[in-house]
């Protein structure tokens, strides 16, 4: 979202201020969808937007699932940009199914028609409404450059907003600082307390314009999300009127007997290595090369058609087209075996039977560190849990056939063994 959409969105007022979403917190496998899906039909004077992390759950499964609510899907023909349809469903108070990735770009004319037809939102999959800034022109130490020098100030009673306090008359538009000053003026940068690290909110409008917001996800307590809208002062209620397919026992209880937790003598040569963000940043080649081994060796558990893994993304894509991926797998390419850790709500590996998970995850430290300066912390270990779950949901355990699970670090291992043992209380 650019800042001349963020400042649409802030500078207009809404007839609802919604502070509560209800979350349908349940595991994969219990049928959340099917109940949701049932609900909705049975419910059919309201008006809906269905948020998804894929386009194929929106456009093939809500569409047709729900054909009596006479969903749409924005697409472009006949119109410029989704954007642009989506609009012209909402002005006519369309039920309405899209990504995530349109719903965080949606301007001030599309939460008009949001708040004006009386919405109810339904957001399948927990959305990043708190993200890390990225953005090259700026760094922390700019910030703090200008903080010496009486050109921003850190609101810390407001979350720690950066906000400008360069005079106008003394200020040259169109230099090197008119983007940030712009963020700054949308509210839209964030700074630790310590000075260190800066986050970029999304604009609470989105959930507070809607009649009624209902998230579906699992472990959601405690999640980035759920931390985010208490700091933004929003309550959280259990979603109760849909009715589910299995509880977590049930799905847990098939579990146990379908997961095969399997090493080799190279995946324990790895087992003292950090496997984190960071630890592959700044691995050796000879400790690269070790990991390597590991996931081939794993790998040949399966054909390349049953194996799915996982590590960092840039070491088997890189970003940059001209160099070369640091992991090779042989017989076992990327594009036909990798599936990124943070995955969710798809079920296009559902035929993966050898699992890999390489990777020892943590949650963005920029994030964590930033909501634990303003006294609401991520755990580490329950951040790792949900998204280690989510990975593993997408093979085709989620059709009860059984899967080989391979752990590279002990701490994931550690985490999901406890999770299945009932003791996921315990993680820190």
């Amino acid at each position: 979202m650019n800042t001349e959409e963020m400042d649409e969105i802030t500078e207009h007022k809404y007839k609802h201020s919604n502070k509560r979403i209800e979350v349908l917190d349940a595991i994969m496998g219990s049928g959340k969808t099917k109940g949701i899906i049932r609900w909705m039909n049975e419910n059919p004077n309201k008006k809906y937007l269905y948020v998804s992390p894929l386009l194929t759950e929106v456009e093939d499964r809500i569409v047709n699932e729900c054909a009596s609510l006479g969903f749409v899907s924005p697409n472009t023909e006949g119109h410029n940009t989704k954007s642009d349809h989506l609009l012209e469903l909402l002005s006519n108070g369309h039920n309405v199914a899209f990504t995530h990735n349109l719903f965080t770009e949606m301007k001030r004319d599309h939460l008009k028609y949001i708040d004006d037809w009386d919405y109810t939102l339904i957001i399948d999959e927990e959305i990043d409404f708190i993200n890390a800034y990225t953005g090259r022109d700026y760094k922390s130490t700019d910030i703090l450059t200008l903080e010496k020098s009486g050109h921003v100030r850190l609101d810390e009673e407001n979350l720690g907003r950066v906000v400008w306090t360069w005079e106008e008359d003394k200020f040259i538009k169109d230099s090197a600082y008119t983007r940030l000053k712009n963020m700054c003026d949308l509210e839209m940068l964030h700074c630790s307390k310590r000075r260190e690290m800066m986050v970029t909110h999304l604009p609470i409008s989105l959930i507070t314009v809607a009649e009624r917001v209902i998230v579906m996800t699992y472990l959601f307590k405690g999640s980035v999300m759920d931390r985010f809208m208490q700091m933004k002062g929003i309550q959280t209620e259990p979603f109760t009127e849909a009715t589910l397919e299995k509880t977590e026992a049930d799905v847990k209880s098939s579990a146990e007997n379908l997961i095969t937790i399997f090493k080799t003598p190279s995946t324990k040569k790895v087992s003292r290595l950090a496997l984190s963000s960071n630890w592959y940043d700044n691995a050796k080649s000879e400790e690269l090369k070790r990991v390597q081994s590991a996931l081939r060796s794993a790998c040949n558990k399966g054909h390349r058609d049953d194996v799915m893994y996982t590590l960092k993304k840039e070491l088997v894509e890189p970003s940059n087209k001209k160099s070369k991926p640091k992991i090779r797998v042989n017989g076992y390419h990327p594009k036909d075996c990798f599936v990124s850790c943070a995955i969710k709500a798809t079920n296009d590996y559902d035929t993966k039977s050898v699992l890999i998970h390489g990777f020892n995850r943590y949650p963005s430290l920029t994030v964590s560190s930033y909501l634990t300066d303003y006294g609401f912390p991520i755990k580490d270990d329950e951040f790792a849990l949900s998204e280690c779950i989510q990975w593993i949901w997408r093979s085709r355990i989620r059709k009860g056939k059984s899967i080989q699970l391979c752990f590279l670090s002990p701490r994931m291992e550690r985490i999901f063994r406890a999770w299945m043992d009932g003791q996921e209380d315990s993680l820190g």
